[in-house]
């Protein structure tokens, strides 16, 4: 317990905590929220909610900031032990019929630890879909032993650049689409025919472009649009599929 560790050997960390925006939702309405929590600890400023804000081009944005005080143990051996922060990702509908869990997201702080404040995406855990959530957060050291170091680093930043990029990237779908039942091979095979066809379109469409007028059109986001809906779609015709 940690009653029995010296003080000086608890570490108290300024916790601050910046929740951006959550991409790639296959919604079209609705609206979203997050709860989070410090593991571990139950004191009433280490837990929030953010607002519900509405899903706008499968995305939602919010300006959240926390603030709070996290205190860590350093073992024996020096090392900065685990202290995680928990992502609970909720959707409802405007009538009110019930929160949808979307994923959940669960981060080592101790990773943090003379990082400064860092801000990067993470792709929701124990989830049907490939959302991705960016964050922000920074850690400074109020008091205890600075004689200690982190066993796990913090890694480079995963490289995500739309839905696009996501099917580019492929293992994380691959690996879904896996537990979604459908046969070795077909996922990769699939996979590879719609960049293909992505691809292609995206050479005409670029073609269109230069020659609209003021540059309204965004060709990018049609792909990525259509994209998004073909995944949809195809991942509920696999599962239909299996299912009967």
């Amino acid at each position: 317990m940690n009653i029995f560790i010296p003080k000086a050997r608890r570490p108290t960390f300024e916790l601050h905590l910046k929740i951006q925006d959550l991409a790639n939702i296959p919604l079209v309405t609705g609206l979203v929220f997050i709860k989070w929590n410090v593991d571990g600890i139950h004191a009433r400023d280490c837990s929030g909610q953010t607002n519900g804000e509405p899903v706008l081009e499968h995305k939602v944005v919010w300006d959240y900031d926390a603030t709070t005080i996290v205190r860590f143990v350093v073992d024996n051996t020096n090392t900065l032990r685990e202290r995680f922060l928990d992502f609970h990702i909720l959707s409802e509908s405007y009538s009110n019929s019930g929160a949808t869990r979307l994923g959940v997201l669960k981060i080592n702080l101790a990773e943090y630890v003379g990082v400064g404040l860092d801000s990067r995406k993470y792709l929701l855990a124990d989830s049907k879909i490939n959302a991705t959530l960016r964050i922000g957060i920074g850690l400074k050291q109020l008091s205890g032993t600075e004689n200690f170091h982190v066993a796990k680093k913090l890694g480079k930043p995963q490289v995500f650049s739309g839905l696009t990029g996501l099917l580019t990237e492929g293992k994380e779908i691959k690996r879904r689409d896996d537990e979604a039942a459908i046969a070795p091979g077909l996922a990769s095979n699939w996979a590879e025919k719609m960049l293909t066809s992505i691809k292609d379109f995206n050479q005409k469409s670029s073609m269109f472009h230069m020659h609209t007028r003021n540059n309204k059109y965004d060709t990018k986001q049609i792909v990525d649009d259509i994209f998004f809906w073909w995944i949809w779609l195809g991942r509920k015709a696999c599962i239909i599929g299996n299912s009967g």
